[in-house]
């Protein structure tokens, strides 16, 4: 099983944000936004979050060249 690990930032920034949910619509709804930011598109430094998300691709062909050799370095 992976275990995903937020950065303090991120925490504070979901935090924050079910908080300001909770004020405006109620716990209910709060647990459902936080639900949703935590189980839905979180992505890891080697995916194009960009384009998953927007369709714009971030990747260059040298970043993407760079991520293959690590990824092959890893599988060896």
């Amino acid at each position: 099983m992976k275990i995903i690990k937020y950065s303090p930032d991120a925490i504070e920034k979901i935090q924050e944000i079910e908080r300001r949910v909770r004020r405006e619509f109620g716990s209910k709804i709060a647990e459902k936004v936080k639900r949703a930011i935590t189980d839905i598109n979180i992505y890891n430094e080697r995916e194009d979050y960009m384009y998953k998300l927007f369709g714009i691709s971030s990747l260059d062909e040298e970043a993407e060249n760079y991520w293959d050799d690590i990824e092959r370095d890893n599988n060896q």
